[in-house]
């Protein structure tokens, strides 16, 4: 068997393993006598750290994806573990840090759709201005904005998107204001030259969600540099 798919069955044995020694009483719970000022005397306060795991396989069946009479149909499982860790170092500040390994079991031999393996999918800091309605994220991160259509970190692929840059939000009632700016990671193909260049983000946007209503505008400002001198 191919030594990398190896490797990954072993992380991810490991990763249950890890998962089956975690307790979650975390704290004793009251007895049903109890009274109110008990109960709420023995909630347990937040975490100082924080974990957290995402495994998905996935079965994909693709045909002509290139649009060429050449027949190249192709069936994989792709798979994905993602370890997040949160450490809530003040209550207005935080940092959070997400791994992720990759892969593409049946599509060994094929170089550009599958070799991305290992690789840090985030890793951020959250400051917050109490009491003022705004806070800042600096570090690797994902942009989500709307369905994703123009700017996301796309969960459904199996790598997923991420940017290293800084976001600010404002909020007011029911409007919440971004400004930002992020260049988007490129997880580099093993053994592949590294391509010149950067592509990079900056953007306003703006949304407007009433609690009482399912209605929802946005209004935004993007401008896209590409220097990564792609055809």
């Amino acid at each position: 068997m191919h030594t990398a798919i190896m490797k990954r069955i072993a992380l991810l044995i490991c990763t249950l393993l890890w998962l089956g020694t975690i307790n979650p009483a975390l704290a004793d719970q009251p007895g049903e006598n109890a009274s109110q000022e008990q109960t709420s005397a023995s909630k347990p306060a937040k975490p100082e750290v924080e974990a957290g795991i995402e495994i998905r396989f996935r079965n994909e069946f693709r045909d002509n994806l290139d649009l060429q009479t050449t027949d190249d149909a192709d069936n994989f499982l792709g798979q994905r573990i993602r370890l997040n860790l949160t450490f809530n170092l003040h209550k207005d500040l935080k940092f959070f840090f997400q791994g992720q390994d990759v892969w593409l079991y049946g599509a060994e031999r094929d170089k550009i759709i599958h070799d991305f393996g290992t690789n840090l999918h985030q890793a951020y800091f959250d400051l917050k201005f109490s009491p003022l309605p705004a806070e800042v994220r600096v570090g690797r991160q994902e942009f989500n904005y709307g369905r994703q259509r123009l700017v996301g970190g796309f969960g459904w692929d199996n790598v997923g998107r991420s940017f290293d840059g800084a976001r600010s939000r404002f909020l007011g009632g029911s409007w919440t204001g971004d400004v930002l700016w992020g260049r988007v990671v490129d997880i580099r193909r093993r053994g592949r030259r590294r391509r010149a260049g950067h592509l990079d983000l900056t953007g306003v946007h703006i949304t407007r969600a009433p609690k009482e209503s399912s209605k929802r505008t946005e209004v935004y400002g993007w401008f896209l540099r590409d220097g990564m001198q792609t055809a």
